[in-house]
């Protein structure tokens, strides 16, 4: 009897080993499930947050290009005045000397007259 009772013993000892040996398989099993959906949730915020930092680049290289494109128009758009600004100046300058040729000749002939 004796025999048969550690017999029954070491039979539940070895299935209560067995349940135990699953548990810890079955949950080293569940961490390495909860692993991968971490690590697939960690992939796909970085693909999302890659995709908007992607989006935001694009975005701020054409507000970049805009302007430069209105950096370009301004110096050229000053570069036409002081063209301009010169043209008027050499006008305004012979138009000076011009005048004072005429009103030199009309003194001159002021002194012949009198």
């Amino acid at each position: 009897m004796q025999s048969a009772t550690q017999w029954a013993k070491d039979v539940v000892a070895m299935i209560l080993g067995l349940c135990g040996l699953a548990g810890m398989v079955y949950g080293v099993g569940a961490k390495q499930e909860r692993a991968k959906n971490a690590e697939a949730n960690v992939l796909a915020a970085v693909a999302r947050l890659r995709e908007e930092m992607n989006q935001s680049l694009a975005r701020l290289e054409r507000e970049i290009r805009t302007i430069c494109r209105y950096i370009a128009a301004a110096t050229e758009q000053r570069a036409q005045t002081q063209r301009w600004q010169g043209r008027v100046d050499t006008t305004l300058e012979a138009l000076a000397r011009r005048l004072e040729q005429l009103e030199g000749h009309h003194f001159q002939a002021q002194e012949v007259a009198a």
